[in-house]
């Protein structure tokens, strides 16, 4: 045999023993992982999600129960509450309806290098002491009557310059009965939260009306957009949404009421400002005497009552508008000043009337007023003409005739009423007359005078008395 032939020999006796030896090795670990395998999982394996590649059976065991351990049901209150529910507490453990070691059974050890990615599912059951969780329950400070808050419903609010529907206070009132059920069956499926709010464990106040509301904010910000412009002369007094907030609530059956009394008082207070009748007044008569005159019936006069009315209505109607305010009696013109340039003097003590139109005095007369220190004295003030009247007879007791012109400035019945008289059974006037023998309080005029006043003195114009 030559040198070369045996050295082939050599080196394939030498490969055979390698891969002898390899096989060997190969089959020893194959059965030493079999062992292994007989009492561990294989590679890949899990169990209820559970990754339990090599572990042994009792190793996997404590890993499906050890859940339980490190359980706690979480119950999300309001007011950023939360409390919670341990698994220890309650002796909560889970319990398995096969066992791990007959699931590893199913495994044959010898086929490990086989099989991959193993997946098995063991039903379980949750075991816990009922007695202990009903203790928990009832232990519980949401479930406690006297941590409760009831609820309460929305609400208007006027704040910066409109109403709003505020929300009202939801309250922590619960039904323990359903709260008691949810916690039982979330421990027994394993859930680790309850959310109170959105499982509906709150009780919901059956009062609540924020339709309605909404309905009444809408309203309420149409009252108050409202703009009333009171109009007196050159001044204007505004009613807008400072004024009307104050005078508008709601009842307890949420029914929009009007604080008349409030209203009435702002009208009085303008009453204050503007009215005139019956009022003290400097005027300056025809002589250039500035003089004061008390008295009478002469001036602005509101009808207040009738006011309120028409400011509520105007606000119901959201009707903004520019205006002047309900009189039971006008004047000429507003101001210092109210009888205008219109009017007609009389000065007692000098027996004499003027009469201006337009602020031009159109007539200087002489009269004979009441007869001076009795009953029958005119009185002095400031009076409006009520009427006149053409062709008038007098049937009173004390004084029985036919006039031409009567022109009423005082009194309240027939037999009392004081006026203009066209006095044409008289041919003297003026001067002192009416010392001893004047009128019943009246101030008479020759006819052709007092035709004169008669036509160019308008109802309602000013009558000026004074001594």
């Amino acid at each position: 045999m030559s040198n070369s032939t045996r050295y082939r020999y050599s080196i394939k006796r030498v490969a055979i023993a390698i891969a002898a030896l390899v096989a060997v090795i190969i089959t020893f670990i194959y059965l030493l992982f079999a062992i292994y395998f007989q009492s561990h999982f294989f590679f890949g394996t899990t169990i209820n999600g559970i990754d339990c590649s090599g572990k042994s059976v009792m190793n996997v065991e404590e890993m499906l129960k050890k859940d339980t351990r490190y359980y706690v049901l979480q119950l999300i209150e309001r007011d950023n509450v939360v409390e919670h529910i341990s698994a220890e507490s309650i002796n909560m453990s889970i319990v398995l309806s096969e066992s791990v070691a007959s699931v590893k059974a199913k495994q044959n050890p010898y086929a490990w290098f086989f099989k991959k990615n193993d997946s098995f599912t063991i039903p379980t059951t949750i075991s816990y002491n009922e007695t202990l969780l009903q203790e928990k329950i009832d232990n519980l400070k949401c479930a406690n009557p006297d941590n409760m808050r009831k609820p309460s419903v929305p609400y208007l609010v006027y704040e910066n310059g409109a109403y709003t529907v505020k929300s009202g206070d939801a309250g922590t009132e619960l039904n323990v009965e359903l709260l008691s059920t949810l916690i039982k069956n979330a421990v027994k499926d394993g859930k680790t939260s309850i959310n109170l709010e959105e499982s509906g464990c709150y009780l919901v106040d059956k009062t609540d009306e924020t339709s309605k509301l909404y309905e009444l904010e809408g309203t309420l910000n149409g009252y108050i957009n409202t703009k009333i412009e009171l109009v007196f002369g050159e001044n204007t007094e505004v009613i807008d949404r400072n004024l009307i907030s104050q005078w508008i609530s709601l009842s307890d059956d949420t029914e929009i009421v009007f604080d008349e009394k409030a209203i009435l008082n702002y009208v009085t207070s303008l009453a204050k400002k503007y009215e005139t009748f019956g009022c003290t007044r400097e005027f300056t008569n025809s002589y250039g005497k500035t003089i004061i005159v008390k008295g009478g019936d002469y001036g602005w006069w509101f009808n207040k009552n009738g006011e309120v009315k028409n400011i509520i209505n105007d606000i119901k109607a959201n009707n903004s508008c520019k205006r002047e305010i309900e009189y039971l009696q006008k004047a000429a013109v507003h101001g210092d000043s109210d009888i205008g340039n219109t009017y007609c003097e009389i000065s007692l003590s000098k027996q004499k009337l003027f009469l201006y139109v337009d602020g031009e005095q159109i007539l200087t007369a002489n009269i004979i007023s009441g007869t001076d220190n009795t009953k029958y004295e005119t009185p002095t003030g400031t009076y409006k003409l009520r009427y006149k009247q053409k062709k008038y007879t007098f049937n009173r007791s004390y004084f029985t005739r036919s006039v031409n012109y009567w022109m009423v400035f005082y009194g309240s019945t027939a037999d009392d009423t004081i006026g203009l008289v066209a006095a044409d059974w008289l041919t003297s006037f003026g001067g002192s007359i009416y010392k001893n023998n004047g009128s019943y309080g009246s101030i008479y005029l020759s006819k052709d005078d007092a035709y004169t006043v008669y036509k160019n003195l308008p109802n309602d114009s000013a009558i000026v008395i004074y001594e």
